[in-house]
């Protein structure tokens, strides 16, 4: 359920960046097919198949269509399902509102024009009749006034239908519904104005109070002496190259809780400018731990496997050595880098041939050879005797064979 999270914010991400209808129907469909398959979905204009589960899709402005269950979703994924449905009309509402802002910035501009003709028109007459009616001085300059006013307000209005846009384009609620079970919280940042939005999610994640306003230089405080610096330097070099970024780095929280946390930003440039940021945390605490865990049980076993005073080899099926340890490479006289030039046959002479066959048939079979004895070629050329015995394993889908080897010269 964690994949598919993370794989609907990325989606819901690359949605947020279209602004075409068609397109965003189609990126959308062909997204969920991807991560809820095996369930499928496909679009529809009118809800003819009454045997097919129906959701109708709609706006505030007009109803889009019906996406089609062909194949059922898993129950437990159906609440992500849900609030997937939800975003997108909120995306496709984001852009029918910008076309109807468009529209109205339009009507806009020929009031402005009409209002600027006007009152060149007024300047042109006051200035022809000045010298005779002097008097007019003061209702021109009390009818300038007004228009400017009018101005300023249409300025005001064209302001706040743009705040009203970037509310639309960040709803915090329906975010943190697609992001509390990722522990991951978005947030934006508008380098024009200096405003940063932090969704619910990320106060969760920094584990900062409702009621306290943190900046964007506030967020840094954060970040581990070592990266802070480091998320500063990335955020800094997305807003003025537009390079985005993606790294893994520990913050303390507001409780004091050292955690690791996964940072992703994404700058959003028009003529080489940045005009919106867009950025993600998401707790990683637990997938650090295991993650650092693993790294300390293999260097364990890479402790054991070099201390091992029993040879120990690893070969492909071909025969190839693809890791030794230094007991092995001393039984036959070489260092362990040119164990790894070898293949099994070099150090094998040919009268074993039979008897090797016989052992990579009892591999075949039951997955084990030996233990049985045999003589390996010295880099000096004289024959030492071993005794083998080993196992096939799998390592990324590739079979290997696994020895140990005793040196038995009596």
């Amino acid at each position: 359920m964690e994949g598919k999270s993370n794989d609907l914010f990325l989606l819901m991400t690359h949605l947020s960046q279209l602004n075409n209808i068609k397109n965003l129907k189609k990126v959308f469909s062909e997204g969920l097919n991807t991560i809820f398959q095996p369930a499928k979905f496909i679009w529809s204009d009118a809800d003819e198949n009454e045997s097919l589960e129906c959701i109708e899709i709609r706006t505030s402005f007009n109803h889009l269509g019906y996406l089609k269950i062909v194949k059922k979703i898993d129950p437990n994924s159906y609440p992500l399902f849900q609030n997937a449905i939800q975003v997108f009309a909120v995306y496709i509402e984001r852009i029918q509102q910008n076309e109807l802002l468009e529209n109205k910035g339009i009507k806009l501009e020929e009031i402005i024009e009409a209002n600027t003709k006007e009152l060149k028109l007024k300047n042109e007459k006051l200035k022809t009749v000045n010298e005779e009616y002097e008097a007019l001085h003061e209702e021109y300059k009390t009818l300038n006034e007004e228009l400017i006013g009018k101005n300023e307000e249409l300025n005001y209005t064209v302001k706040e239908l743009h705040h009203q846009n970037l509310r639309v384009l960040i709803s915090e609620e329906l975010l943190n519904a697609t992001s509390k079970m990722a522990e991951l919280g978005g947030w934006e940042y508008n380098p024009q104005i200096g405003e940063v939005r932090w969704s619910d999610s990320i106060r969760e994640v920094f584990e900062i109070d409702e009621d306290i306003n943190f900046t964007l230089e506030d967020s840094f405080d954060f970040f581990i002496e070592n990266d802070k610096q480091k998320i500063s330097n990335f955020i800094n070099q997305a807003i003025t190259n537009g390079y985005a970024f993606d790294c893994e780095l520990q913050i303390e929280t507001a409780k004091k809780n050292k955690i690791w946390v996964r940072a992703v930003g994404n700058p959003e440039m028009e003529a080489n400018k940045c005009v919106n940021f867009w950025g993600i945390y998401q707790n990683i605490s637990k997938q650090k731990k295991n993650e650092l865990a693993l790294k300390a049980s293999d260097d364990f076993n890479r402790m054991l496997f070099n201390t091992s005073i029993i040879g120990l080899a690893l070969t492909d099926i071909d025969g190839k050595l693809i890791d030794v340890n230094p007991a092995y490479a001393n039984i036959i006289g070489q260092t362990v880098e040119e164990c790894k030039k070898l293949k099994y046959w070099d150090i094998t002479p040919e009268k074993y041939s039979e008897q090797e066959q016989l052992q990579l048939e009892s591999l075949a079979v039951s997955g084990l050879y030996g233990p049985y004895d045999k003589e390996y070629i010295h880099k000096n050329g004289h024959l030492v005797p071993v005794r083998l015995q080993g196992s096939i394993i799998e390592r990324d889908g590739k079979k290997f064979i696994w020895s140990s080897v005793e040196d038995i010269t009596q």
